[in-house]
């Protein structure tokens, strides 16, 4: 299993994990749980009207998310890699993307192939699958022999002909990898947890009631001890 540092880029706030230009870089010991998990999505409810959600039924590049996720599944299969079941699940849902707040207008995009990880030989691959308005941030699936998988994010290192690039993999190569959740639902989870609240606390909405309060409250602990 490659090693890598953990670390969570949380949505820059003073409400929450602290200021800073857009992101701000929490260790990943300090970061509170996210409650039971089972892949049925059941906590992703829907979102607060004032909130324009992440809707996307197509890739920046005209392709449909389900016509992506065969063309990976035949690039994984001869390396005996797979698709996590669970982000599958997510992105082919015809509903649970447009549940998701952004307040870095984040978008979900899901890569046409899978990368090795840079500096490294072994099987593993990165597949890209959210990514930033303006691409400070990318978070991949790191797909692992056995059917394993976490979820990493990195920065982007940009060629000299990225702008004539057809793809973000050709256009740069991530760097700064670091571990931001073990698998992709509670990286998800916390994504529309922290961005939720971000929301909430900035404009009012939706209500810092329920799961939104006790997760605050515990981010609000974790940063005075």
């Amino acid at each position: 299993m490659i090693e890598l540092s953990r670390v969570w880029w949380s949505v820059a706030s003073e409400k929450l994990w602290g200021d800073g230009d857009t992101y701000i870089r929490v260790a990943g010991d300090r970061l509170p749980p996210v409650g039971a998990l089972d892949g049925s999505f059941a906590w992703l409810v829907e979102p607060h009207p004032a909130i324009d959600p992440m809707d996307r039924t197509k890739l920046r590049d005209g392709a449909t998310i389900p016509a992506r996720v065969e063309t990976l599944r035949a690039q994984l299969a001869p390396i005996g890699l797979t698709l996590p079941d669970v982000l599958v699940r997510f992105l082919t849902s015809p509903d649970l993307p447009a549940r998701f707040p952004s307040a870095s207008m984040c978008i979900f995009d899901l890569a046409s192939r899978a990368i090795p990880i840079p500096g490294h030989d072994g099987p593993e691959r990165l597949v890209r699958f959210l990514v930033d308005q303006q691409s400070t941030l990318i978070w991949y699936a790191l797909l692992e022999p056995g059917d394993r998988h976490r979820v990493v994010c990195a920065m982007p290192s940009w060629r000299e002909d990225a702008k004539t690039a057809k793809t973000l993999e050709d256009a740069m190569e991530p760097t700064h990898l670091a571990i931001c959740a073990d698998d992709v639902e509670e990286m998800l989870k916390r994504f529309w947890l922290e961005n939720t609240l971000w929301f909430a606390l900035h404009l009012g909405q939706p209500a810092v009631e329920g799961e939104l309060k006790t997760y605050l409250d515990a981010v609000i602990r974790a940063r005075t001890t």
